[in-house]
């Protein structure tokens, strides 16, 4: 869910969040690295929810580090 006080803010716009995922496909950390503060902790939290194909390399899963921009955008 959108944050309550960036809702009431109208605080809108993309954050750049850094995903640390282990050879499962399982995020291990994610750092928002540019964006509102406001939506920063959400992108966070919401990254590391997902779930990712693991990263191969010569067909064995690895550690991989990736950037993703969430956009935040309200709907009035």
């Amino acid at each position: 869910p959108y944050p309550a006080v960036a809702r009431a803010a109208r605080v809108q716009g993309k954050v750049v969040v850094e995903i640390v995922i282990n050879p499962d496909g399982v995020p291990t950390q994610a750092t928002a690295l540019e964006g509102p503060p406001l939506l920063r902790k959400t992108a966070e939290d919401y990254a590391m929810r997902w779930r990712f194909e693991p990263a191969l390399m010569n067909g064995a899963p690895q550690w991989a580090k990736f950037k993703l921009i969430m956009p935040f955008k309200l709907t009035n």
